[in-house]
């Protein structure tokens, strides 16, 4: 008996576009619960406070939307049916049971979501699982001919045009990815700043924040100051002036001394300090001005064009010699502040136990600055005099102690990413961010690979690439240190792709 041999091939070999579509589907499905479950700490306290604060159980299960939630939850698993009713269709399926496949499964990732989220610090909503589910299902429909247009054949003209691209695409890509790493660094401005404010020393305006010690000298630039400049100001007398050749950008300089304060720089009129001292407010028998209790010294008037020449550079360094009283103040306690109450600020340098706080009020930070802020390690002692300098420049943050920067902290892109999709601003807001912009890159640059190992790993070093452009950029344009922690991330991502494309050609062959 002679057999016939029939050569099968499946069916989704006649959409070429398909399996990447697929493959592509899945990652988004991943980057959905990245958003949408973020930071991940899942409490019983937080489902106890839900029912709670929604006064009763049915209200908290519907729930309530805007409008913009409404539009973001029905784009939200869009793709999803698109890529779902896409594969059926290919397998043959009528369109009445590739739109319910899809509807079912956007029904069951929105509502595995919402369940999750009751347990999270976020809002959850019954009408969000119904936006999500009719998001999936029109997409379902689109994946059939709607009136002369057929999307599966726009795909196939997409996926072989693009393939004749392929190498532009990505180079675009690389460049796109470079400029979103770099809106931080233009975003962290002082365009948000309010002239209205106060120069305050040793508490807020409302007096909630005090802080207890002794200053002996304040110093205030319009630009960062250099690693060489805060040494030589370390080794200076704190009841001299600021030497000439580091003066230049000082707006502001306050050295208390006996029997007056001696004031310097560009604004030192416009920045009379008040009011007169008094028994909670008063100078030293060698030098310094002590604070206790309540105490607080402001300037008699908003310092507009103080604020003004700031606002031109969007650099500002802050030196001061400090000894705290005690090591217990918190809140942080204000040592020195541009601000109107514990909400609003320009710019903050406090004390937190042992350790300082620095907040830049900036497009990213927030009107508080605390978005993102920089906290030093244990460094303050009570025994002696410390020479303090915090600098902000486009968004790195630098706190010396001494002449020495503190355990190297330095906050720059990676910080600030985050809040550009309104992440979390921890570790793993960060790493997803990261995954979020950079593993699809990496992902279509294995499109070009072959069987070959060295060009496998070639293409998932793709994802660096970006880094590598930003990061030239802010170093010799704005002279920045480079963000390790963004090189790890993207190096991380390198190796995961690498792992995921010997699995995927694995399970392909």
């Amino acid at each position: 008996m002679n057999l016939i041999r029939v050569n099968f091939k499946p069916a989704y070999t006649k959409a070429p576009y398909l399996r990447p579509l697929i493959s592509t589907l899945i990652i988004y499905i991943i980057f959905v619960y990245l958003l949408t479950l973020n930071p991940f700490r899942f409490s019983l306290v937080y489902f106890k406070q839900y029912i709670q604060f929604r006064r009763g159980l049915l209200a908290a299960i519907i729930g309530g939307s805007s409008i913009d939630d409404i539009i973001l939850n029905l784009i939200m698993l869009f793709p999803l049916g698109i890529a779902i009713g896409s594969f059926l269709r290919v397998m043959e399926y009528k369109i009445k049971k590739s739109v319910i496949a899809a509807t079912v499964l956007g029904f069951l990732i929105s509502l595995s979501i919402e369940i999750c989220q009751v347990f999270l610090s976020r809002s959850t909503s019954g009408i969000d699982i119904m936006t999500n589910t009719v998001g999936a299902y029109l997409g379902a429909l689109l994946a059939y001919p709607v009136r002369g247009f057929d999307f599966q054949q726009f795909l196939n003209k997409l996926y072989v045009n693009g393939r004749l691209f392929y190498s532009r695409v990505i180079l675009i890509y690389c460049v796109v990815a470079a400029l979103i790493l770099l809106i931080p660094v233009f975003v962290n401005n002082f365009s948000n700043w309010n002239k209205t404010y106060h120069l305050l020393i040793g508490n807020e305006a409302t007096l909630n924040r005090p802080w207890k010690g002794v200053i002996y000298k304040l110093s205030i630039f319009n630009r960062k100051l250099k690693k060489k400049e805060i040494t030589k100001l370390h080794t200076t007398n704190f009841h001299k002036e600021t030497p000439f050749e580091s003066s230049s950008g000082l707006l502001a300089e306050y050295i208390f001394t006996k029997p007056q304060l001696k004031k310097c720089g560009i604004f030192k009129d416009s920045i009379m300090l008040s009011p007169p001292l008094d028994s909670s407010c008063y100078l030293t028998e060698q030098s310094g001005i002590r604070l206790s209790g309540n105490s607080l010294i402001s300037s008699q008037m908003p310092p507009t064009e103080f604020v003004c020449s700031l606002k031109k550079t969007n650099r500002l360094s802050i030196a001061i010699w400090l000894q705290p009283d005690n090591l217990e103040q918190d809140g942080p306690a204000r040592i020195v502040s541009l601000s109107k109450d514990p909400d609003h600020r320009n710019f903050t340098l406090g004390q937190s136990g042992s350790r300082l706080n620095f907040r830049v009020r900036t497009p990213l930070t927030g009107l508080n600055g605390s978005n993102v802020e920089l906290l030093t390690p244990p460094i303050l002692t009570t025994d002696k005099p410390q020479f303090v300098v915090a600098t902000f420049h486009r968004g790195e943050s630098k706190l010396f102690c001494n002449g020495k920067i503190t355990s190297s902290i330095l906050y720059d892109t990676s910080y600030y990413l985050p809040l550009l999709l309104g992440l979390s601003k921890y570790h793993f807001g960060r790493i997803a961010f990261c995954f979020m912009l950079l593993f699809p890159l990496g992902w279509l640059a294995r499109g070009l690979v072959t069987t070959k190992m060295w060009k496998s790993v070639i293409s998932s070093l793709i994802v660096i690439v970006p880094f590598l452009i930003s990061s030239l950029i802010n170093t010799l344009y704005l002279h920045h240190c480079y963000d390790f922690q963004l090189f790890f991330i993207c190096c991380f991502i390198s190796i995961l792709l690498l792992i995921i494309g010997f699995v995927y050609e694995f399970l392909s062959a």
